[in-house]
């Protein structure tokens, strides 16, 4: 089985609803987000999947809608969201969103999934969600 990872980081606030603690106040996170691929076919170039397009969808369906927002206002726009903001919320959420993504592409027909979806929330904590 082959596996393809990308990073990417983005800035944005949060704060956790019924936590007891500082992180019940708005405060920021520079987030750094990893996405694996796995699959066991590669294409006719030598590619599980192209790194060109994860940026591409990493910009598309992360960046574009998280980068510099509130959290708790920018992810409860999408419809099943409505869980407090945490990097394990996060983390199921990116997953969801890259497998949705990948539905429609070519990389699917060869069998290509989300195996991993990593979100730091600082250069020492992180939370992973894998199907």
């Amino acid at each position: 089985m082959y596996k393809v990872t990308k990073y990417f980081d983005f800035e944005a606030a949060h704060h956790l609803e019924n936590y007891k603690g500082k992180c019940s106040n708005i405060h920021g996170h520079s987030y750094r987000v990893a996405v694996t691929f796995a699959g066991n076919q590669l294409d006719e170039v030598g590619m599980l999947i192209d790194f060109h397009r994860i940026k591409i969808l990493a910009t598309k369906y992360i960046m574009d809608k998280y980068d510099h927002t509130d959290l708790n206002q920018s992810m409860s726009m999408v419809t099943t969201w409505g869980k407090n903001p945490t990097a394990e919320n996060m983390a199921e959420a990116f997953f969801s969103t890259f497998n949705d993504a990948i539905a429609g592409i070519e990389n699917r027909e060869r069998g290509v999934e989300v195996d991993s979806v990593v979100v730091w929330e600082s250069k020492d904590s992180y939370a992973t969600f894998s199907k």
